[in-house]
């Protein structure tokens, strides 16, 4: 193992915890419960280097690289989510169908997360793994950043309205 696969189990755990401080809050609110998921998701994913050194085998490695990309498909999904908490109620209904359209084009990418369509192979370079994504992992991260910026443009609507 190398460095960067501590620091991938350093950093899971800081996500972690910081979800179980934030859930178990008396205050069970929206926000709270979508930035705790968002956080397990994303320090889950994070242990994409750990995971891939696990086993030598590349098939293995290939297998456990996938799985780990389970939660990574819905990051997009639950972080918008959260932003939609955070910009409270006044959401128009273009927002609520990025929302919706979301979660099934999440769906969509989980249904090929096995295929070589997703993820066609990893390589292994000394210590780690990278993978070599197919067709389809090139529109997760098209999806991904289009998701971004849908949510730092709904901040951006309801924080700076229009001036009359």
């Amino acid at each position: 193992m190398n460095i960067n696969t501590y620091f991938s189990i350093v950093a899971s755990l800081i996500c972690w915890l910081l979800a179980i401080f934030t859930y178990i809050k008396r205050d069970n609110s929206p926000i709270k419960k979508s930035f705790a998921l968002v956080t397990i998701l994303i320090g889950t994913w994070t242990l994409f280097p750990f995971i891939s050194v696990l086993s030598s085998a590349s098939e293995k490695s290939l297998f456990f690289s996938r799985l780990i990309y389970i939660p990574a498909i819905f990051v997009p999904s639950t972080f918008f989510s959260f932003m939609f908490y955070i910009m409270g109620p006044e959401i128009d209904k273009k927002g609520q169908i990025i929302l919706k359209a979301s979660y099934f084009i999440s769906l969509f990418f989980l249904v090929f997360i096995f295929s070589p369509l997703f993820i066609r192979n990893i390589v292994r370079f000394e210590q780690s793994f990278a993978i070599i994504p197919g067709p389809i992992y090139v529109l997760f991260i098209l999806y991904f950043g289009f998701m971004y910026f849908s949510a730092q443009s709904l901040t951006q609507v309801q924080a700076f309205p229009k001036m009359k």
